[in-house]
């Protein structure tokens, strides 16, 4: 699931339960309890910078960003001189210990890239600035990418 995917679920969510505690409330059916200020956690503001892809980091970690990002500001890596927006991506079980943003192949509608920790992601849904957003079998037909080729 993605970032805009859950939040569009929450969203339901959380109407139906905020108007079921205004309701309760109401009623004087809920005591209200002050937030211990002490045990507060605060998340930073997602920002544009951290939506870089560093393929040192393994594989489920960089799928994770990637849906984290999605739908903004969207994960991305420098590729051939722009900016190559990565929208989904799915980690692999297989393992390679070649150098980290380096192709090795191509399976079903994916590009498989290797990440830090010997792991394999595969590419599956990515855009270059203005164009539209293709499959990886599509990018690597676009582009003409062969195994070997980077990803920076």
């Amino acid at each position: 699931m993605t970032a805009g995917e859950l939040s569009n679920q929450l969203s339901g969510v959380g109407a139906g339960l905020l108007v079921r505690t205004l309701e309760a409330f109401q009623r004087d059916a809920i005591n209200p309890v002050v937030q211990d200020e002490s045990l507060v956690s605060w998340a930073p503001r997602i920002t544009k910078e951290m939506a870089l892809v560093s393929w040192e980091k393994n594989a489920v970690d960089l799928h994770n960003q990637i849906r984290g990002m999605n739908p903004w500001p969207c994960a991305y890596s420098d590729f051939r001189g722009g900016r190559l927006h990565i929208w989904q991506s799915l980690p692999e079980s297989s393992s390679s210990d070649t150098t980290p943003g380096t192709i090795l192949g191509f399976a079903g509608e994916g590009i498989q890239v290797q990440c830090g920790g010997g792991t394999v992601l595969s590419l599956l849904e990515m855009q270059m600035p203005g164009k539209s957003r293709i499959s990886g079998r599509q990018f690597v037909n676009g582009a003409r990418l062969h195994a070997g080729d980077k990803i920076s």
